[in-house]
């Protein structure tokens, strides 16, 4: 086997694995695409689970599309699996990566053609609403009662059917939501990619020391540090290639 990916980055999931958590991936698409399983799996997830295992399983072709599984039977499967993980006491994380809504056209899963969609648009808000009754079931389920979500957007969406309207838009953001029975205070109403990292500990209740984290700064809870002027617009990930703690991320020893 070959050296550990990013061996030297201490990620959101080997720290919940060193507090005892089961660490559970949940996705659409291929485990092995762009070397997704690869680093999960060398992050501490005890589970993951991509095209190749739900073919093995045995689910029916009309729960996937040329990429991957529907986000409808990714929602079904991951309603099973957060009430086994409940059961069985453990801390968890189960972690879900969707695909219906990616660029460039989406893709129309049958509850949707069955709801008569058609445009990207209307492809969009179907999605949503899948999201939403995911949701709904683990508010009725009593799931909130000691489990917190987030809910994270990976990125803006580009070149789609309506990428030309989208861009015409003065100010575009990130969807991100965070759900719990208590929420901590926010520090703030804007965030990084980056203050997921922190932000997501504090959350779930997990001090930060100086509520900073890698490159990023919690968004809960009273701000020990101040946040450098123009870092909204100057920090990206384009902007650290080549650098030198980039490049220890790689060659660093495996994280605890």
């Amino acid at each position: 086997m070959g050296p550990a990916f990013l061996p030297g980055a201490g990620c959101l999931s080997d720290i919940l694995h060193g507090m005892g958590y089961r660490n559970v991936f949940l996705g659409g698409a291929p485990s092995s695409f762009a070397g997704k399983g690869r680093f999960l799996r060398d992050h501490h997830y005890d589970e993951v689970h991509g095209r190749e295992e739900w073919e093995r399983r045995g689910l029916p072709k009309e729960a996937f599309n040329f990429w991957g599984l529907f986000d409808e039977a990714l929602y079904a499967q991951a309603k099973t699996r957060l009430a086994q993980l409940h059961r069985s006491g453990q801390p968890f994380n189960l972690t879900l990566l969707t695909l219906d809504t990616h660029n460039p056209d989406g893709f129309l899963s049958p509850g949707c053609r069955r709801r008569g969609v058609a445009r990207f648009e209307a492809l969009v808000e179907c999605a949503s609403d899948q999201l939403a009754d995911f949701l709904r079931f683990i508010e009725q389920g009593g799931y909130l009662k000691d489990t917190n979500v987030v809910v994270i957007g990976d990125h803006l969406a580009v070149h789609n059917a309506v990428d030309a309207t989208l861009r015409q838009a003065r100010e575009r953001r990130i969807y991100n939501r965070f759900i719990a029975r208590d929420l901590p205070p926010k520090n703030t109403e804007v965030i990084l990619p980056f203050d997921l990292f922190p932000s997501i500990l504090e959350f779930i209740g997990i001090d930060v020391e100086g509520d900073r984290l890698g490159l990023g700064y919690s968004a809960f809870n009273a701000p020990a540090t101040g946040r450098p002027d123009g870092r909204l617009v100057g920090l990206t990930l384009p902007s650290l290639a080549g650098s030198s703690s980039y490049g220890r991320l790689w060659s660093a020893p495996p994280a605890p």
